[in-house]
């Protein structure tokens, strides 16, 4: 398999064909940068490219390689500013796709004790806590929480979280003991009774949602 970033898509070619495409050769998706444009597109990890506007023209043309894909993106460039790709998404993706969220907001001040990492798909996910950790934040927290937004020192808005180095730049903007409003979500597990589920409220209220299910899972601390 050989992988290549394409602008904010990683792709990779299925050679022999795996259960993440179905069985079947190509290029797969193997990672979508989350918010970019063909986040926001609908494309996801899975997804097989089978066809790409021709160099000129509204025609498609299929694809079945990596480099087929880079060389028709190569010369589209250089005669058009658009493009468009045709994407296949298999069932066993498609059953896949979604996942309960459950949404939550909490006003914390550094030092928090919590370790945090990248994952490929975008997240900056909570990936354990350190040994002095304040007993709200084991209480209130637990591995595997995502943060998704903090406050803007200059306002009460809250901004989009998206790296590790934009919830540290974010954290380490305050003072010593001076809060700040981080946005947190939790993947609900299948099966879970809705109703039983702990309400987090704290500074707002406690909201559960559906969420595009990134397939895939670099450490710091706040």
């Amino acid at each position: 398999e050989d992988d290549g970033m394409v602008g904010s898509v990683q792709l990779y070619d299925n050679k022999k064909g795996s259960s993440s495409s179905n069985g079947k050769g190509g290029v797969v998706v193997s990672r979508v940068i989350r918010g970019s444009i063909a986040w926001n597109a609908g494309v996801r990890a899975g997804d097989r490219i089978v066809a790409t506007s021709a160099t000129v023209g509204d025609k498609m043309w299929p694809k079945s390689t990596l480099d087929g894909v880079r060389s028709a993106i190569s010369s589209r460039k250089v005669m058009s500013s658009t493009m468009k790709f045709q994407l296949q998404r298999s069932s066993d993706t498609l059953l896949s796709e979604t996942e309960l969220v459950q949404e939550f907001e909490l006003s914390l001040s550094r030092p928090m004790g919590i370790n945090i990492e990248d994952t490929p798909d975008g997240y900056v996910r909570i990936s354990g806590f350190t040994d002095d950790a304040p007993k709200k934040v084991t209480d209130k927290l637990q591995v595997g929480d995502r943060i998704i937004a903090a406050d803007s020192s200059l306002g009460n808005k809250l901004w989009p979280i998206s790296n590790v180095d934009g919830a540290v730049s974010a954290v380490t903007s305050r003072l010593p003991g001076q809060p700040v409003q981080l946005r947190f979500e939790r993947v609900i597990e299948k099966g879970t009774d809705l109703t039983s589920v702990q309400s987090l409220k704290e500074e707002s209220s406690t909201t559960i949602l559906a969420r595009d299910l990134l397939q895939n899972y670099s450490n710091t601390s706040l």
